[in-house]
């Protein structure tokens, strides 16, 4: 008799969204003869999960109570619920109800260690945890990345046009507000480049109160004339995976992410990457692409060797095959 199992994610399609419907789809494949697996991303959904039948539950919603019929319940954590509870959006205010499910889950998922440091209440379920890193799919990115691969070139100074891809967010006010230090950079590497064309694109943004608080202080730094900034505001994966062929150059600023799927869908798709010092990078990447500082960045980007960084980051990205690390899900669902 197969497995029930159930995946529960947030509403909003965004990388949580994808990832576990990526682990679903997985599933499916490789172990269909052993396991029926369903993927649920509805407030209804989440309220029926409660007292439905399944032999296993994974959510990245936190629930209202153990779920009643359930076998194992696992609580797969990926935010710093004590920020990101202060969102006003219903998703958000359910993270009130993490530490119960940290006390009733069977098994909580981690994606690194970052969050331990972070939230003190784990430090008593250190027992329950289970480290599951974010993972890629190469598959999905083998088309992009032998095209990137035969545009490669050494070194900015042989581009004639430069294109520069972020993705930020702009539901949360304190993941978003790092695109200032990237402006900052972008406008020297301008400076740097005079006689050079160079677009920024600006994905995955919502035009919230967020935005267009931060909007004012990031139009009072000066774009130089060669500059040219996008906001594509929220696209989808088809879109998405456009702009990773498209561009040339991804940057990240944060101070309020766990493990960014992004930062390995950039090296998948064989993208020089550069990011900030942010905590949980510090494990997870090489430190090549870190940068301490605004000027570190700036000098990272202009005097590397682009060939280099993107031969470190697809190695490095390796670790984190979808086929590795769904691996440890199974070992949950078996034992």
């Amino acid at each position: 008799m197969k497995k029930k199992i159930a995946f529960m994610a947030p509403e909003t399609k965004w990388w949580p969204y994808y990832v576990y419907k990526d682990i679903v789809e997985w599933l499916k494949e490789k172990y269909n003869d052993k396991l029926e697996v369903h993927f649920f991303n509805s407030k209804k959904d989440w309220l029926k999960l409660h007292i439905a039948k399944y032999d296993i539950i994974f959510s990245v919603v936190p629930f209202l109570f153990k779920p009643i019929w359930a076998k194992k319940y696992i609580y797969i954590l990926v935010w710093n619920y004590i920020k990101e509870r202060k969102i006003n959006r219903l998703w958000n205010k359910l993270l009130y109800l993490s530490p119960y499910n940290l006390h009733f889950s069977n098994q909580i998922i981690l994606m690194n260690n970052y969050l331990i440091n972070k939230i003190p209440t784990l430090k008593k379920y250190i027992n329950k945890i289970v480290i599951i890193p974010n993972f890629i799919d190469f598959n999905k990115f083998n088309k992009i990345r032998l095209l990137n691969i035969s545009k490669i070139k050494e070194n900015l100074s042989y581009y004639d046009e430069i294109n520069i891809l972020t993705i930020t967010w702009f539901k949360f006010y304190d993941k978003a507000k790092w695109i200032i230090n990237l402006k900052n950079v972008l406008v020297k590497l301008a400076k740097q480049y005079n006689n050079k064309k160079i677009i920024w694109n600006i994905a995955w943004n919502s035009n919230n109160k967020n935005f267009l608080s931060l909007i004012d202080k990031f139009n009072k730094i000066k774009n130089p004339l060669n500059l040219t900034i996008n906001f594509l505001w929220w696209i989808n994966e088809d879109k998405l995976l456009l702009q990773y062929r498209q561009n040339d150059i991804f940057l990240y600023w944060t101070y309020l992410d766990v493990f960014p799927t992004v930062l390995l869908e950039a090296s998948a798709s064989w993208l020089p990457l550069f990011i900030n010092n942010f905590d949980s990078f510090d494990k997870l990447f090489p430190k090549e692409i870190i940068c301490n500082s605004e000027e570190q960045m700036l000098n990272k980007i202009i005097n590397s060797d682009l060939n280099f960084i993107q031969n470190i980051l697809i190695k490095n990205s390796k670790k984190f095959d979808i086929n590795i690390i769904l691996k440890d899900f199974i070992k949950i669902i078996e034992n």
